[in-house]
């Protein structure tokens, strides 16, 4: 895996940061610190990460695993609640905004005895209640900006029943966190519409269940086809989907072997069923599996 640089050195809680080079795959990981982050995207070039909610300058790592990984650069992890900031309003502590709206309020209002604003006086009582109400009105907008987004929402089971989330065939597994992790990935892939008769939407999809893949297409790649035999006019709507799997793990056998069962069985049967539903009716998809390459 090659590092060359990355975009994202100051950004918002659940912002993206982009991390560029080569050999990224879908069993590619980051972490902010020792904090595991979600990727949302990848391909060869390039992996796009989420800024986590702890605010500060933080640590960015990638690799295929804890120990094998690289440092990155640091980000700059902003409050993403500045970023509704009226005036500057936003920027005072909490318990002191309303009161800091009530005297931008009292401000607006010209100079002179009859328009007295004293803590005590008719005017500060009336902006002190109209201040309440645009801080509730803030609130609701700062809500409605975290919720409506899924990168920001704290409702990811809102937006899994609006999408109709998980795909049939996808299983979430892992840890409590690392399944909440690929509910957020799922949510973002299809709130962002990342879908369509693409490779990198396969790949993602591919990602989702753990699996590593090359895909070919017979009109960019004919030699990777030895042995299909069809139309010329339809061999160009062939194309292939490779998982990638070490040849340590293959046991070759010859003739003399006994056995009375498949030595190995490689379907992917969740897998290859989602991806024959989403497959354009007109292509015909292969499934390979082999060594990287």
């Amino acid at each position: 895996m090659l590092i060359r640089n990355y975009a994202g050195k100051v950004v918002v809680q659940g912002g993206s940061v982009y991390v560029y080079g080569a050999g990224f795959s879908g069993s590619t990981k980051a972490w902010f610190g020792d904090s595991e982050a979600v990727v949302y995207d990848y391909d060869d070039g390039f992996i796009q990460v989420m800024a986590p909610k702890t605010v500060g300058i933080l640590k960015l790592y990638v690799g295929d695993s804890g120990a094998n990984r690289k440092f990155v650069g640091k980000v700059d992890v902003t409050d993403d609640t500045k970023r509704l900031a009226l005036d500057n309003v936003a920027d005072h502590p909490e318990s002191d905004f309303e009161q800091n709206v009530c005297q931008s309020l009292l401000g607006l209002l010209p100079r002179g005895f009859a328009w007295y604003k004293g803590s005590d006086g008719l005017f500060s009582r009336l902006m002190l209640g109209i201040a309440g109400a645009v801080v509730e009105l803030y609130r609701l907008i700062a809500a409605y900006r975290t919720n409506v987004s899924p990168t920001h929402t704290d409702s990811v089971t809102d937006f899994e029943s609006e999408f109709r989330l998980p795909e049939e065939g996808v299983e979430y597994e892992g840890s409590d966190s690392e399944q909440s992790k690929k509910r957020l990935l799922e949510v973002y892939r299809k709130a962002c519409k990342k879908g369509g008769c693409t490779i990198l939407y396969f790949k993602s999809v591919a990602a989702l269940f753990g699996i590593d893949v090359e895909i070919y297409e017979y009109w960019k790649n004919p030699e990777r086809f030895d042995g299909v035999q069809d139309a010329p006019e339809r061999l160009n709507f062939y194309w292939m989907i490779k998982q990638n799997i070490p040849l340590s793990d293959v046991k070759f056998f010859d003739c003399q072997t006994e056995c009375n069962k498949p030595l190995h069985w490689w379907e992917k049967a969740a897998f290859e069923k989602l991806i024959n539903a989403s497959i354009p009716s007109h292509t015909r998809c292969l499934y390979a599996y082999g060594e990287k390459g």
